[in-house]
């Protein structure tokens, strides 16, 4: 569970640090938190919160900063 703790935190970071995330992704970014808090399989929440960022790579909107953000926030999901 300490992992999740810490994708959640790089979240609440990735707020803090961007003045204007786009509304799709912060979105999807509290849709994570939430998932990530839920009581379950770690697999099923791992797979959902991997398929809210799935078309987040392909938004335009998306500032090169950000987006690096993003991937290590994938990066950690795929490690949970």
């Amino acid at each position: 569970m300490d992992q999740s703790k810490n994708i959640i935190s790089l979240i609440e970071e990735m707020h803090e640090d961007f003045e204007s995330i786009p509304k799709n992704i912060s979105s999807k970014l509290n849709s994570i938190k939430t998932i990530l808090n839920e009581n379950g399989d770690i697999s099923v929440k791992k797979n959902k919160c991997l398929c809210e960022l799935d078309d987040v790579h392909e938004d335009n909107n998306v500032e090169a900063a950000l987006r690096c953000q993003l991937w290590d926030i994938v990066s950690s999901l795929e490690q949970l």
